[in-house]
């Protein structure tokens, strides 16, 4: 390996360890400068020969993916409790003693609030 292809390797796995760190820290806006320099180095690393000197950029690069999922899974989460929170609950169906069917919140439902 020489040392151009040596300082890729570096270059790269740096990056890979930001790309870490600002997807621990949910800095999701960092995330978004890097990926045209992460798209350049990868490009100029399909160049590179020696698959054992590409392992470890493997596995940094499968443990970051693991995280974004992670990261994603979270947003989406949230994004559901913001929208169950601005919607407000499911009706509930219910029958009363007399067996008639009463709904109870939904659209239009509100909350007694007391002093």
């Amino acid at each position: 390996m020489g040392a151009e292809e040596k300082r890729l390797i570096d270059a790269f796995e740096d990056l890979l360890d930001h790309e870490r760190a600002l997807l621990l820290s949910g800095s999701l806006d960092g995330l978004a400068r890097i990926v045209e320099e992460k798209a350049q180095l990868a490009a100029k690393l399909g160049q590179v020969k020696g698959a054992k000197s590409l392992e470890t950029i493997k596995r940094k690069a499968e443990h970051n993916a693991r995280l974004l999922e992670a990261a994603s899974a979270g947003i989406r989460s949230v994004t559901r409790w913001i929208a169950a929170v601005r919607d407000g609950p499911e009706p509930l169906s219910t029958y009363s003693a007399s067996g008639r069917r009463t709904t109870l919140g939904g659209p239009g439902a509100s909350v007694e609030k007391r002093a």
